[in-house]
């Protein structure tokens, strides 16, 4: 996402911090008058929690406060089961004074079960295995799955910006690294592109291939800043049959690759940088399918890293 930095600070500084707080006290500080209104509370409680564990950014802030936030529900709203004493299965003036929540409660399920069906899709043929870009650390999926069915997991593909070549943006991907406690940059979203931990890692190539086309000579944006170039700024494209793999947001001046040559799985590419219409430094991959001149007017195909569909919020770590 694009956003500058004081909104991005404000919108998840409410999403993950203020609003799973809040949640966390109303699972054990109201009191209901009726068993149908508890339910419902309570299973908007957990809902909404898992909503934001589902979808939010949480490299933003840090990456296992989803879980402590999300256990931290469950255990409230148990705490209050125990404390329940209402004996009145149900009432219309309940019904009446939790209309909100009544509303809000089917919105969320189906909210869960499109973020759910757009991160699984085990019955569907892969269209191409990858191996993963890089040879240490641990990684985190900060954008990922079926854009197309949930803008919550992938925004690629429904974001506005991206409007003409979206179906070749329905499976992209964003990768960003994390360290071992859950950080992925040292600080709340700095302004500096040293500070992020994938800043300068090195890239391989994750199939063999021909290479289709190589820019190496755009400047790092200042993270946050609104100031983007248009386009995917430095990349590698590999062109395997009539599929075409894109690495971007590369740093400048360190591709040494030649248009044409042939390059083989696990050799250098790169290193990560912000250039292009990137708002931290982060590696964008996809895959599409096309037979014609233009790939960006393809199909994005679902592809795997190292056998493994790459989906909102899942870490992936080489030893």
């Amino acid at each position: 996402m694009t956003l500058k930095r004081p909104i991005q600070m404000c919108v998840f500084a409410f999403l993950q911090i203020i609003l799973p707080i809040y949640l966390i006290y109303n699972s054990i500080a109201n009191s209901y008058d009726t068993i149908f209104i508890f339910i419902v509370n309570n299973s908007l409680h957990i809902l909404s929690m898992y909503f934001i564990f589902l979808s939010v950014y949480w490299e933003n802030f840090n990456y296992y406060l989803r879980y402590i936030f999300f256990i931290s529900v469950i255990i409230c709203t148990g705490i209050s089961l125990f404390r329940f004493e209402a004996k009145a299965v149900f009432s219309y003036k309940g019904v009446i004074e939790d209309i909100d929540a009544i509303i809000l409660l089917p919105v969320f399920i189906v909210l869960v079960i499109n973020i759910i069906l757009s991160k699984h899709q085990k019955h569907k043929k892969i269209d191409i295995d990858l191996s993963f870009t890089f040879k240490e650390g641990k990684y985190l999926i900060a954008e990922g799955g079926d854009g197309k069915k949930s803008f919550f997991t992938n925004y690629h593909y429904k974001f506005k910006d991206h409007a003409k070549w979206k179906e070749s943006m329905r499976y992209a991907v964003d990768i960003v690294k994390i360290n071992s406690i859950g950080f992925t940059m040292d600080g709340i979203i700095p302004l500096n592109n040293e500070k992020y931990y994938i800043f300068k890692q090195e890239v391989y190539c994750p199939i063999d291939g021909i290479v289709y086309e190589v820019i190496n000579n755009v400047e790092n944006n200042i993270p946050y800043s609104g100031n983007y170039l248009r386009g995917i700024g430095n990349h590698v494209i590999i062109k395997k049959d009539n599929y075409f793999i894109i690495l971007a947001h590369l740093e400048k001046n360190t591709v040494n690759l030649i248009k044409g040559q042939y390059i083989n799985k696990g050799e250098y590419i790169g290193e990560i940088g912000n250039s292009g219409y990137s708002n931290r430094p982060h590696l964008h991959m996809q895959v599409i399918y096309n037979d014609g001149s233009n790939i960006w007017k393809g199909t994005g195909v679902q592809f795997t890293l190292n056998g493994k569909m790459p989906v909102k919020n899942m870490r992936i770590c080489i030893d």
